[in-house]
């Protein structure tokens, strides 16, 4: 699922990524895989606000959590996010 995710990504079909990966979000396996879904869905139509954002990629990290392969990734995707004020 993912990969067509990644297909419709890259199509600019962020409208049809996001209805694809929302609702099957809980059933993927926990680690890099759902942190991968965050991402992407990060991209997505969903969030509407750079807080929205940011919450999505913070949920990516938390997914990664120790995991060498996934946490410099979200990592930096989250450093690359504007701060959100308080």
């Amino acid at each position: 699922m993912l990969s067509v995710a990644g297909y419709l990504e890259a199509a600019g079909e962020m409208s049809r990524m996001t209805d694809m990966l929302e609702p099957e979000l809980a059933s993927l396996p926990a680690g890099p895989p759902r942190a991968r879904a965050w991402l992407m869905l990060s991209d997505g139509v969903g969030p509407k606000t750079m807080e929205d954002v940011a919450r999505y990629e913070d949920h990516a990290l938390a997914e990664c959590g120790t995991i060498q392969a996934c946490a410099p990734r979200c990592s930096r995707r989250r450093r690359e996010t504007p701060p959100v004020p308080p």
